[in-house]
């Protein structure tokens, strides 16, 4: 097997164990919560069932700044911690 292969199994197995369900679970709860910051910041979210929040953006310099500043720990979700 060559090494993208037996990374492929290691992350399968994983994403199948209770380690991988946990993944999950913590992900979508930053994803909730994410999206729930953003809402509060007033900022135009479009609602979406998928860990995708797209952002209207209009000035993009002016949103970057404004998340940067406001929201600094809050730029992916998959690294938010509470």
């Amino acid at each position: 097997m060559c090494v993208n292969e037996l990374l492929w199994h290691a992350l399968m197995q994983v994403l199948r164990s209770s380690e991988g369900r946990e993944l999950r679970a913590t992900h979508q709860e930053n994803v909730r919560y994410l999206r729930g910051k953003l809402l509060e910041a007033g900022l135009p979210v479009i609602h979406t069932p998928s860990h995708i929040i797209p952002v209207h953006v209009c000035l993009a310099v002016i949103n970057t700044d404004l998340l940067l500043v406001s929201l600094p720990r809050l730029m992916t979700a998959s690294l938010v911690t509470n």
